[in-house]
């Protein structure tokens, strides 16, 4: 997992040319207005989604997400959350992998996980091996995100 700013994100090393691709698309036009739902990047198989959403208060129902054929590089335009994360290998199935859906579901084992703000502005990178839950309130006050998540195909 890497979380930096947008104005950064020169400065980390991508490790493939998607991926590289995806981080010079979201540095030109990140900040561009899209409508909500799915988006292609231009002469790539990369896509991603626009997304806007009211956080939620972390529940011990709170199910993590992990996925193998698409790393994702999320951006938030406005708002902020907690991004809950913990190691695949840390994760409990609850359900299993959905290939058409390039997701598997479950929840953190003994509690085993970490908390990151993520801020409007940021960009946060999660590969394969990062399950990870969006979405929690930063504290006890909802708020509206705005996000884009650009999704990558693992090399």
């Amino acid at each position: 997992m890497i979380i930096t700013s947008l104005n950064e994100i020169d400065l980390q090393s991508a490790d493939s040319e998607s991926l590289r691709t995806a981080l010079r698309y979201l540095k030109e036009h990140g900040q561009d207005e899209k409508a909500l739902g799915r988006f292609e990047i231009p002469g790539s198989d990369i896509w991603g989604v626009a997304q806007s959403y009211t956080t939620n208060e972390e529940s011990d129902a709170l199910r993590y997400e992990a996925h193998r054929k698409f790393i994702d590089v999320q951006f938030i335009l406005s708002g902020n959350e907690i991004m809950k994360w913990l190691p695949l290998n840390d994760l409990v199935t609850t359900q299993s992998y959905d290939a058409d859906n390039d997701c598997l579901l479950g929840v953190a084992q003994n509690g085993n996980h970490g908390d990151i703000p993520f801020c409007s502005g940021q960009v946060m990178i999660l590969y394969p091996s990062d399950a990870h839950a969006p979405g929690v309130s930063q504290g006890k006050q909802t708020q509206e995100v705005r996000k884009l998540v650009i999704k990558v195909p693992v090399d």
